[in-house]
Formats: structure tokens, sequence, C-alpha cells
């Protein structure tokens, strides 16, 4: 198996939130048994979902093989994604290691804190992938927590593909995991009316059961929406249902109860869907900008390295201030100490490189949609700024490759140019 057909199997892999964090916890060197018990399923359900995993990667879990297939399976992560390979993950660690790496942007995170106590608090964090919405957004949340508010955190990655089979099926799996996760049961059949239709009974069921059984606002928090993105009509309903609570409340002369944070990617969807607009504007957006030198500097510093400036820079040079990829690379030099700078640099547009899986996901994006590869080609073998179609340069700002220069784009960073001058 090669680079590309890994990737396509590892997205593809991505759908099923429940068969990925399987694979995860394999990959941290978990037995069947410790993997059973801590997902609360059934050691043979484990097997199972190994051995599909297996045929997703083209191993086909052939009786008495397991093992063997197992091994192959490890073998190309340490191959393609040698970064998900490790240690079982301490999980009331995590939190605290990802507080202390996390990196504040002034005056954003304040900006976000005093606008979620107003009564008609709606935020829309928006950027590329790995930039940090789902960080501010834990920050929000807890921030809120300790205002005294009641919060849920709902990770839409999370829903099985079959969830998203229609509006009703997807509102029922909302309604339920919202319910769980804030009263401890859901109720939702109680509240269900089908001559009301699916919104209407979502609607009830947020004012009749969630908000009646608290005595305090609840913030919401919204993560990875850009999933409902691929289902087009589910989600311009629920879009229009958000903003239909958000219109209400601040109508409404009694205090607000719900307040939303929704944070979204504009990446791997239908571009061009006529029947959804990726330009929902409901709430406060929240744009999340790269980090400039002083922050990359703080990354730096958080995940242990005492650098000099000119070594910031030489890193910045390559990644730009993009804070997934300069963690990446952190990490990598952490866990590598024999690993220098310059050569992971070298390297890193290479298909074997750091970053080759991830530059990968866009490449195969590009792929489905001619007009952005075309751009993209421009732009990265071009040594200034290009002008190009207002609707194709949006698009790739949105996805992150390119930034604005006035009225033309740029790639973000050199890394991008390097890796696509190529490959379009």
């Amino acid at each position: 198996m090669d680079k590309i057909e890994f990737a396509i199997a590892f997205d593809r892999l991505q759908r099923s939130p429940k068969r990925q964090q399987v694979l995860f916890k394999l990959l941290h060197g978990e037995t069947d048994a410790a993997i059973a018990e801590s997902l609360k399923i059934e050691a043979g359900t484990v097997r199972k979902q190994i051995s599909a995993i297996c045929q997703t990667f083209g191993l086909s879990a052939a009786k008495g093989r397991r093992r063997s297939k197992r091994s192959d399976l490890i073998a190309l992560f340490a191959r393609y994604r040698p970064e998900l390979l490790g240690k079982p993950i301490d999980t009331q660690r995590q939190g605290s290691l990802a507080s202390r790496r996390y990196v504040t942007r002034p005056p954003i995170e304040a900006q976000c804190h005093q606008a979620i106590c107003e009564p008609q608090a709606f935020l829309r964090i928006r950027g590329p992938s790995q930039i940090g919405k789902t960080w501010l957004l834990g920050r929000i949340l807890d921030g809120a927590a300790k205002q005294g508010y009641h919060t849920v955190r709902l990770n839409l990655l999370l829903a099985d593909r079959e969830i998203f089979v229609n509006l009703d099926r997807f509102l029922r799996w909302f309604c339920a995991s919202i319910g769980k996760l804030l009263l401890g049961n859901h109720q939702v059949e109680e509240y269900w009316d089908r001559c009301l239709g699916s919104n209407a009974s979502c609607t009830a069921y947020f004012e009749e059961y969630l908000l009646a059984n608290i005595d305090v606002p609840l913030v919401l928090g919204l993560d990875n929406v850009e999933r409902l993105f691929a289902y087009p009509e589910i989600a311009s309903d629920f879009l229009n249902l958000l903003q239909a609570w958000h219109e209400e409340n601040q109508r409404s002369d009694r205090p607000a109860r719900l307040r939303l944070v929704v944070s979204h990617s504009y990446e791997f969807y239908p571009l061009f869907s006529p029947t959804l607009s990726f330009d929902f504007d409901i709430g406060t957006p929240v744009d999340l900008p790269e980090f400039d030198l002083q922050q990359v500097w703080e990354l730096v510093r958080r995940n242990g390295f005492d650098w000099q400036r000119s070594q910031i820079e030489q890193l910045m040079a390559t990644l730009g201030g993009h804070p997934g990829l300069l963690q990446l690379a952190l990490s990598n030099l952490t866990a590598s100490p024999h690993l220098e700078l310059d050569r992971l640099l070298q390297t890193a547009a290479g298909e074997g490189g750091l970053f080759g899986n991830y530059l990968c996901k866009y490449w195969l994006s590009l792929q489905e949609y001619p007009e952005l590869a075309r751009g993209m080609d421009v732009v990265a073998n071009t040594s200034k700024p290009v002008q190009l179609p207002l609707d194709i340069a949006r698009q790739l700002v949105r996805m992150g490759l390119v930034r604005w220069q006035g009225n033309a784009v740029e790639p973000c960073c050199e890394l991008y140019r390097q890796y696509f001058r190529d490959r379009l």
C-alpha cells in the first residue's frame, strides 16, 4: 500500500468514530480486554472491529492470522503515521498537557469569554484544520463553567454515518446525546411528535425538557460541525434551526437559557454544493489567525525547547505560523532527540516527510475540484502573489492553503509551495 492508498483508507476509517477509537487504542498498545473495558463493549466486538479495520487497509483478516495482520497494520502506521504509535494515553494528563501547550491569541480569548456571558450569545469559531478551534472551544466552555453555567460539548465526529441518513435521525441523536451529557438520560421519544416535524420536536425537547430541568443557562459547544456539510440538506435544515433559536432569543423578553458555540472548518466537504452555502451567517464569527513570531516562540518554549530567534525564524520560514504543523514538528523533535531541525525541514514536503499525510489530504481534496487544483497550481508556481477568480481564491483561503495579499493570494507557507508546485 502506497501513501495515497493509505491516506484514502485512513480518511474512510475516520467516518466511523467508534472504529477509529479501537484503532487508536490498538496503536497505543492496549490489549483487546483493555480496549473492551474502556469502550464498554465486548472483547469479541473489539476483535470484529480490528478485523474490519484490517480489511479497510487491504489486510484481509484470514482465519488464524489475526496477530500477523495486526502486526502488518501497525507496520503500516509506523511507516505512514508514526506519530499515532506510542504508549497508552493517560486521559487525565491529556487535558493538562493541552493546557500547558495552549498559546493565547489576545484579544480573542477575552472577547469570547465576555461574549458568552451575554444572554443572546452565539459564537462561530471558524478556520482551517488544526488551527486551534477545538482548543479555543474548550477554553470558552471552561470559562463558562467557572462562571457557574452548565456546559455541554458535543463532537459531531462521534456520530455514526447512519445518523446522517435524514434530518429526523440526526436530530434524535443530537437531542439524545445532549440529554445524556447534561441530565444523565434523554427521554427523546416522549417529546417527539411526527405531526409537528423534526425541528419543532427538537425545539420542544430543548425548551420543555433540557432547559426546564436546569436553573442556570446552558452553554452548548458543537465541535467539528463541518461534518454536516457532506449532507447539505441536513446541514441546511439544522443551521436554519440554530438561526431560528438565536433570533427567538434576540426577540424574547425572557432571559435566554441557551447559549451556543459552534466550531467548524471549510476543508473536506462538497465545496460548490447548490443546496448549501458554506457562508452561513449566524451569530458572531471568531476567525483564528496563525501564530505570530512571539506566539511561535511561546509554543516552542512550552514544548521544552530553548531556541534562538534564528531557529524560530527558520521553522516559520517553512511552516509559517500554523499551530498544528508547528506542534507536529515540535512533537517529532521531542520524540526523536537525534533529529536536527535542518533535516526535518529539508524533507518536510516529501512524500516520506513528517507532513506527507497531512499534505496528501489536501491533494486528494483538490483532485475532486479541478478549478481549485488549477488555481493552487498557479499560486504554487508563481513567485509573486497571484490574482485568481474570486470564488477560487476565497475557497483556497478558507482551506488555509493561501492568504490574501491585497486582491491577490500567495501560499500560506513555503511548505505548501514546495509540495504543490510539481504535483498538480
